[in-house]
């Protein structure tokens, strides 16, 4: 039962339903939920907010890592890891070419997602990423500033026990409803490569 745009109440009867949605709003539209699934999905599980820039280069920095993660040192700063898209896989990028993706983390990309000045935060990204990856900043072809307000999941320690005992009582429990969300795994487009 629900109120549509016209402010008209509505009930349908279905079979069974597929609830894909954000984990909050999960929370409050499954209403066969226990209070511990309830809590657990409305205040554990959460999304990471990534501002992130993508670069074309004309010369590709020299790093042969795909990855390169943050460290305690560089944890400091805007970005939370590069990826070298061109290392991953062959015909990513024209030959001699290159495509990387800078990331946010996730408190920085909070602060300046609704910030209006692309360019901005692009320099902000390029010169962080810069030690990180030698060369990234040296033959741009173009950029490109993606915000992403709901990215993907965040884990924690205990997340992926929780997780489990979420999905063993959702499995004894519903039987006509089934979620389907990214916090049920690793998220990630780059694990498809």
């Amino acid at each position: 039962t629900w109120v549509d745009a016209g402010g008209q109440t509505r009930t349908e009867t279905f079979a069974g339903v597929v609830i894909a949605t954000l984990p909050k709003g999960a929370a409050k539209i499954h209403n066969g939920l226990d209070a511990w699934r309830r809590d657990w999905l409305a205040t554990k599980v959460d999304n990471a907010t990534i501002v992130e820039c993508h670069v074309a280069m004309n010369t590709p920095p020299p790093a042969m890592a795909s990855t390169i993660y943050s460290t305690d040192i560089s944890n400091q700063t805007k970005v939370l890891a590069v990826n070298l898209e061109h290392r991953k896989a062959p015909g990513r990028a024209p030959a001699g070419k290159g495509i990387g993706t800078i990331f946010g983390g996730n408190d920085w990309s909070k602060q300046v997602l609704e910030d209006p000045d692309d360019d901005v935060l692009i320099k902000d990204l390029l010169t962080t990423a810069e030690p990180m990856v030698p060369g990234i900043t040296d033959d741009i072809a173009f950029t490109q500033l993606v915000r992403w307000p709901y990215s993907w999941a965040k884990s924690y320690p205990g997340y992926w026990t929780g997780m489990k005992e979420f999905n063993r009582l959702s499995a004894d429990n519903d039987h006509l409803v089934r979620l389907a969300g990214d916090y049920f795994c690793v998220t990630s487009l780059n694990v498809a490569t």
